[in-house]
């Protein structure tokens, strides 16, 4: 049901904030009380396009840019995101992935 959904969904976006918290060099955007099955993230000295296009060729599909959220990404300091959601057919292996990837990316220089 919607119930376990929900949860499963809340489980996803715990790890992928967890894991993406944990890399030297990558900022988690916002701290909300409850949390949609969303994170936004910068990597330290790397282009949110560039970030975007690395986890590409990786088969991880996210957004890079303004997400059409401009002032609140100002208010959050960046100018840019990357932007990776979680539904109910992704999972933990993916999140796993995902964070492996950005560490990679992260170590790289501009």
């Amino acid at each position: 049901g919607l119930e376990r959904i929900a949860a499963y969904e809340e489980t996803l976006t715990r790890e992928a904030l967890a894991r993406l918290s944990a890399i030297p060099g990558v900022r988690v955007l916002g701290a909300p009380a409850r949390r949609l099955s969303i994170v936004s993230f910068t990597v330290g000295g790397q282009e949110p396009s560039q970030v975007a296009a690395a986890l590409d060729e990786e088969g991880i599909a996210v957004r890079a840019g303004k997400l059409a959220a401009e002032p609140l990404l100002r208010a959050l300091g960046a100018q840019e995101a990357i932007r990776a959601s979680f539904m109910f057919y992704n999972t933990l292996a993916e999140v796993e992935q995902l964070a492996e990837c950005v560490a990679r990316i992260a170590r790289r220089k501009g």
